[in-house]
């Protein structure tokens, strides 16, 4: 799915993008039938994330179960916000800092 996307915001041909032949400007009908594919699945995700297919239906009742998890990367983040909640200034970024030891 990622060299679909990658094909589509690079605007080549899925085809090209794989190395199977040279840019030459023309879709082949693989490169149509794969943009309609990727185009058709991103357009059954339903609001939560999930396809429909799986979402929505009787028989898919008790199939979804949602864990959690916790990014700690949205955690210092919140954090942060929160320290610095009544002095934040215009235009002031939090941005992520690794710490390597």
């Amino acid at each position: 799915m990622t060299w679909a996307k990658t094909a589509r915001s690079w605007r080549i041909p899925v085809t090209v993008l794989l190395g199977f032949r040279a840019d030459t400007g023309r879709w082949l009908e693989q490169d149509r039938v794969m943009a309609l594919a990727l185009q058709q699945y991103e357009d059954s995700i339903h609001s939560c994330g999930v396809p429909s297919s799986v979402g929505f239906g009787d028989e898919n009742v008790g199939r979804v179960e949602w864990q959690e998890t916790i990014c700690h990367a949205c955690e210092a983040k919140e954090a942060a916000h929160n320290d610095h909640k009544n002095n934040q200034y215009p235009g002031q970024l939090f941005y992520p800092v690794w710490d390597t030891e």
